[in-house]
């Protein structure tokens, strides 16, 4: 079982996330071919071969590492099971009643209340809350926000996240549709509407501004930050939406 039959997946959305990951690799890619072409017009043709070569090399394990300097600018370590059980036990048992694959589980050390999803699709994804949110939320407010978090993943949102390493999120990536449709799926994974709807009024109430939300990567946040924050619903409004489901 999927998550595609709760909330199909945007095809459009789905090739401009992958438009992005090639924009990447193009991006690392052609960094050595102005090189390259230098070197053999001085003669040195087997020496650009193999810029060439390192380029495409480069250009392959360009989304991994868009995945590390993501993780890198959110501050982010791993959730040791010892230390965060119940983000491990909910994350697993999520994954598994769902058939998904259970994502790596990253926490950032701030009193904010947030999540993000980074990964170029579920096989890789990296799940990252703050220790506010873990602090603040329920084990019913917390399993609503993972189960948002586990759907963005199963649509690839997660990947301008990844590929804000090397270009920000284009304008409108994200859409208020997108945000309600997104959390109308997540309580129907978890049977539950006032649990998420209640992780949102927490949320508001202890702030969701991270002190370091990792530049580029602001407007991927749950609760987005900067910009992208002007068209996102509120999360009051996102509340009410889900109490009259």
């Amino acid at each position: 079982m999927t998550l595609a039959g709760t909330l199909p997946i945007d095809p459009a959305v789905a090739q401009a996330n992958e438009r992005a990951v090639r924009r990447a690799q193009a991006a690392v890619g052609g960094v050595g071919v102005v090189p390259a072409v230098v070197l053999a017009l001085v003669g040195l043709w087997w020496l650009g071969l193999l810029v060439v070569v390192a380029g495409i090399v480069l250009a392959v394990l360009a989304p991994g590492w868009g995945e590390q300097r993501a993780v890198a600018a959110l501050g982010a370590r791993p959730a040791d099971p010892a230390s965060a059980p119940r983000l491990h036990n909910v994350a697993d048992a999520l994954a598994v009643a769902h058939g998904l694959p259970r994502p790596t589980l990253l926490l950032v050390e701030d009193a904010a209340a947030n999540a993000v999803t980074v990964g170029n699709g579920p096989a890789t994804a990296s799940l990252v809350v703050t220790t506010g949110l873990l602090e603040a939320l329920t084990p019913i407010e917390l399993e609503g926000v993972l189960a948002h978090e586990l759907l963005r993943i199963e649509r690839r949102d997660s990947v301008p996240a990844t590929t804000a390493a090397w270009f920000p999120p284009a304008a409108g990536w994200r859409q208020p549709d997108d945000e309600l449709a997104t959390d109308r799926s997540a309580v129907a994974m978890t049977r539950y509407p006032p649990g998420l709807a209640g992780a949102f009024d927490k949320i508001a109430a202890v702030g969701s501004t991270v002190q370091r939300p990792g530049g580029p990567l602001a407007g991927c946040w749950l609760v987005a930050e900067g910009p992208a924050a002007d068209s996102a619903v509120a999360l009051a409004d996102r509340a009410a939406a889900l109490r009259e489901l």
